[in-house]
């Protein structure tokens, strides 16, 4: 049997209680132990001491899964994107990552002034839920171009996506002919995510009334 299969039958109470204590070196049967004793979980069936081996597996997979993420995610900032990083933070598994470039702030300053799309559509659809989140406009002969890349984990979206729009418009600022004439755009164009919503209105508060829901993904609804 798959051992996913057993992991997603547990109670999620109890299931909570076995990642901490696996977490912690327990075994299976000290868990079982604990359970038992738990006057909470009393009204529940408790897992047999396989699924509890199984959960510790599935958590252990995890844990090293997410270490190896991390470990990629590091060597490709230290060479492939070493020049393109415009914020990163971590903490054991979690992360976030915005990236751009020179010639992509520029073309933000320029034709962004008139419109961006942020794309959602990435969100959490990775193995490890994963967020991947781009931001576009159009270059001058009116094709799609890049402006930043969101990559994340272990985050809320909405907080994420209020850091990348955050350092978006603070690179953009920065540049010279911007000293007396900040950053604005005239058009957000976004699918119907709630949590993107959040942290677009959240950085630009001013964007709240120019928020437009791009047709080719409501045609795909």
């Amino acid at each position: 049997m798959n051992p996913d299969l057993v992991v997603a039958r547990l109670d999620n109470d109890i299931a909570k209680d076995i990642d901490r204590m696996a977490a912690m070196n327990q075994g299976a049967s000290r868990i079982l132990a604990s359970l038992i004793s738990n006057r909470s979980h009393l009204a529940k069936r408790l897992p047999t001491r396989d699924a509890i081996q199984n959960r510790i597996n599935y958590v252990e997979r995890k844990a090293a899964g997410n270490a190896d993420d991390m470990k990629a995610v590091m060597h490709l900032l230290s060479t492939t994107f070493k020049d393109n990083v415009l914020y990163f933070a971590a903490n054991k598994d979690e992360f976030i990552i915005v990236l751009s470039s020179v010639q992509c702030i520029q073309l933000a300053n320029s034709n962004g002034r008139n419109w961006i799309g942020i794309d959602g559509c990435h969100h959490k659809k990775t193995r490890r839920k994963t967020v991947l989140i781009p931001v576009i406009t159009s270059d001058d002969r009116g094709r799609c171009a890049p402006l930043a890349f969101l990559l994340a984990s272990g985050h809320e979206t909405s907080k994420v996506v209020r850091v990348l729009c955050e350092q978006l418009k603070t690179e953009v600022d920065k540049l010279p002919e911007n000293a007396h004439n900040k950053w604005q755009t005239q058009c957000v164009m976004m699918d119907k995510s709630n949590a993107i919503f959040k942290g677009v209105t959240k950085a630009w508060p001013w964007a709240n009334d120019r928020i437009r829901l791009c047709q080719f993904h409501a045609i795909q609804v």
